[in-house]
């Protein structure tokens, strides 16, 4: 769902660096791995039509961008306090 938040059209290797930076890939390795898996993800979106790939630029399906936003509604949160034990209602926002 991350990527329904990513720009329209991206780059592939900028996409594999993103998900180094939220820790969805080890970044603690040689870049050629951290690539090497990378590319896998990437590749696993695009035979699933998650993601179309053109020439050498990357963008969700319209379709599934929509849903995925609409899917994160619902459940993004900001973490206020450690001491939060439930989440209010949401009319109580």
């Amino acid at each position: 769902m991350y990527s329904a938040l990513l720009p329209k059209i991206f780059v592939r290797d900028d996409l594999i660096m993103i998900l180094v930076d939220k820790g969805l890939l080890n970044g603690k390795r040689s870049l050629e791995k951290i690539f090497k898996d990378g590319n896998k993800i990437v590749n696993e979106l695009i035979n699933h039509s998650l993601l179309l790939e053109h020439d050498s630029t990357l963008r969700m399906q319209d379709l599934v961008k929509k849903i995925a936003l609409k899917e994160s509604e619902a459940k993004m949160m900001l973490k206020c306090n450690e001491y939060i034990k439930m989440a209010s209602d949401i009319q109580e926002w």
